[in-house]
């Protein structure tokens, strides 16, 4: 049985969340902020344990059902890296993330964690390529089985999902 448990697995996206906004030129609209949904699986070494500890992370991912002011993106691919420190029951962790977008362009993205119980929250900057500046940010829930915790290898590959916005 699988039970929500937090994992400062500093996705981000990691994660990937980034930046949805208008195309056009000087008499474009100002973008307004867009939403999608980000699921995605994180890859975390050493596996997360109840004892707080060092660790990075890898993540891949999809953003779906994206609604903004550019309606030429409707989802996009996400990666992200990065490192922090915690374990199954807190956790904090800095990365960095790669979007492409259904339209085809990309973005860059610094971002921060910081986890608690089944809950991470993901608060970044889109720090070039498309919507270079713009704000971007996700409140991931993540899924693992919550006995690994206390297993040599720890929590290794969860699950997660939840909302992000972008361009805000």
């Amino acid at each position: 049985m699988f039970r929500r448990l937090v994992l400062g697995a500093g996705v981000a996206t990691l994660l990937g969340i980034s930046a949805l906004t208008g195309v056009g030129g000087a008499t474009a609209a100002p973008s307004q902020p867009s939403a999608c949904v980000l699921k995605g699986v994180a890859h975390i070494n050493p596996g997360l344990k109840i004892a707080a500890g060092a660790f990075s992370y890898t993540f891949s991912g999809t953003f779906s059902n994206c609604k903004g002011s550019d309606s030429t993106i409707k989802s996009g691919t996400v990666s992200a890296s990065g490192s922090g420190t915690g374990g199954c029951t807190k956790s904090a962790t800095t990365g960095h993330a790669s979007v492409t977008w259904s339209n085809g362009r990309t973005s860059a993205i610094t971002f921060k964690t910081t986890g608690a119980g089944a809950l991470l929250v993901v608060q970044g900057t889109i720090s070039s390529g498309e919507f270079a500046g713009k704000a971007a940010k996700a409140a991931l829930v993540f899924q693992a089985t919550p006995t690994d915790c206390n297993t040599a290898a720890g929590v290794t590959a969860p699950s997660f999902t939840g909302p992000a916005e972008v361009g805000t």
